[in-house]
């Protein structure tokens, strides 16, 4: 988990002035045919006046029917409305949890809230996204977007967090790859055929991802990546797995465990540090990034804190955590959808 505008400033349409066209002004009777032989007075002379042409882009025609046609045909308008929904679940669950915890009402949110999460989100979402990545040839990108939509139904509601942490500790580095092919490609013929054969097949594509992961690696333990750009990514991930994938494994179900303390804690104090990096770390500094930093980092307190509390307060956090942290994708993907990106923005991975 930034807009332009597209308008121009039109100069008025320039008058006739009396003065410009007569050499001169005099009190005597000025007949009209004297400035335009062919119209009868001044009044039919701006009449007939045609407006200076424009450069105003052509309008479009709406290419969605509808706003369900939209919905299932454009990725970011999808993703953006189930993130909207969800965050507005979890938000309304953590009000009803805290003021009239065994209303129905509250137990329609509450069910409504987790459903969402567990299985509209990630099957929409994330389940379309790893189709794409498959059928497109990326298998790395395929394997690990389909880790939320298989993961999550089999996780307690406080390690939640735990399954979209593995995801995001798997995906930043391999975004981290793919930036430095293209990158690299740019000035590298040979490696831009390479890369281009490497979409081609599953076998071509894991074989130059793995490549190119043990050369970041190797830059990473020699000191030759610069930390803002990259090596804070690398540790913050490196914290988010090793606390996500044993929760993972061996803790599923578990919340208030000797055991689960200590995983949340280092899964979401990775988080944290990834939030630090997208905020501070990145050449161009923007209030988005701010907020989905600071949103980000509040969610991970929150995830957290849930592991030291009663069951009631604790589901309180686990919404409030969700809250925080769907609401900032919402925004991510808002101000980084195709749209956006015509407008040069740089595009990191939300990391936490």
């Amino acid at each position: 988990m930034q807009i332009a505008e597209n308008s121009q400033n039109l100069s008025l349409l320039d008058k006739p002035i009396l003065g410009q066209i007569l050499p001169s002004i005099t009190n005597e009777k000025v007949d009209a045919n004297i400035i335009n032989p062919n119209e009868n007075s001044i009044q039919d002379l701006h009449q007939t006046e045609k407006p200076k042409e424009t450069n105003d882009p052509p309008k479009t025609k709406n290419k969605y029917s509808g706003l369900i046609d939209k919905f299932v045909k454009d990725s970011d308008y999808r993703n953006i409305s189930i993130s909207g929904i969800n965050a507005f679940l979890h938000a309304v669950a953590t009000i009803t949890n805290f003021t009239a915890k065994k209303s129905t009402m509250n137990k329609f949110f509450n069910d409504a809230a987790f459903f969402c999460t567990r299985w509209v989100a990630p099957l929409i979402s994330y389940g379309t996204a790893a189709w794409t990545a498959f059928e497109n040839k990326r298998g790395v990108e395929g394997l690990i977007k389909i880790i939320p939509p298989a993961f999550l139904p089999t996780v307690g509601d406080a390690n939640i967090d735990a399954v979209f942490g593995f995801s995001t500790g798997l995906n930043q580095p391999y975004d981290m790859v793919m930036s430095r092919l293209k990158e690299k490609a740019k000035t590298d013929s040979s490696l831009a055929e390479k890369l281009q054969k490497g979409n081609s097949s599953f076998g071509e594509n894991i074989s130059m991802i793995t490549n190119e992961f043990k050369n970041m690696l190797s830059d990473f333990a020699k000191g030759k990546m610069k930390f803002w750009e990259g090596g804070i990514y690398m540790i913050n991930c490196a914290m988010i797995l090793a606390g996500s994938l044993p929760m993972m494994l061996f803790a599923r179900q578990d919340r208030n465990s000797t055991f689960a303390k200590g995983l949340g804690f280092l899964r979401n104090i990775g988080g944290i540090l990834g939030d630090i990096g997208l905020v501070f770390g990145s050449e161009s500094k923007s209030l988005y990034k701010f907020v989905i930093g600071v949103m980000c980092s509040m969610a991970a307190v929150a995830d957290i804190a849930k592991r030291w509390v009663n069951d009631d307060v604790a589901k309180i956090l686990i919404h409030l955590g969700a809250a925080l942290n769907v609401s900032a994708y919402a925004i991510w993907n808002a101000f980084n959808s195709k749209a956006a990106a015509e407008q040069k923005m740089d595009n990191p991975v939300l990391v936490s």
